[in-house]
């Protein structure tokens, strides 16, 4: 498994990765570190329609392993650590819709780095286009600019 940092732990404010799936491949849960070795993320209550926003352990969140995924920073300006946390915190107990295309843990913990209306689920539109297609998509972005109407699923 890649590791994206070499931190050894979380910083407040840094999207955290938690595989998931057989040898923790298959997809990724995210949150917020808060930088004392808990996460703020949205989970999925059952039936999956609906999801809640919990604040608990890193340790207790990992069922393989974790790692800082700050990816997005390359495209994206994210906010303070300290507004970062002061979001993620006003967020903990309240509920919301849950949608594993338009809005899951990732585009969750994406808008809480970046800001409303800057969520991405990378793991969705790789799984909608293919990761080459994806890949390639985002080069030809860089290449040519924004003009191109390529545009990230927000």
């Amino acid at each position: 498994m890649e590791k994206k940092t070499n931190k050894s732990e979380p910083e407040k404010g840094d999207m955290v990765a938690f595989p998931r799936g057989p040898s923790g491949v298959v997809f990724k849960h995210y949150g917020i570190a808060d930088g004392a070795g808990n996460v703020i993320h949205f989970a999925p209550d059952q039936g999956f329609s609906e999801g809640t926003y919990k604040k608990e352990s890193i340790k207790d969140v990992a069922t393989h392993d974790y790692y800082v995924d700050n990816s997005q920073d390359n495209k994206k300006n994210p906010l303070p650590p300290e507004r970062i946390l002061k979001d993620a915190e006003a967020k903990i107990g309240t509920q919301a819709h849950y949608d594993l295309s338009n809005f899951n843990c990732e585009i969750a913990a994406s808008e809480l780095r970046y800001g409303k209306g800057h969520g991405s689920s990378t793991q969705v539109e790789q799984s909608m286009l293919g990761k080459d297609k994806y890949d390639h998509m985002y080069d030809l972005q860089d290449q040519f600019g924004t003009g191109t109407g390529i545009q990230r699923f927000t």
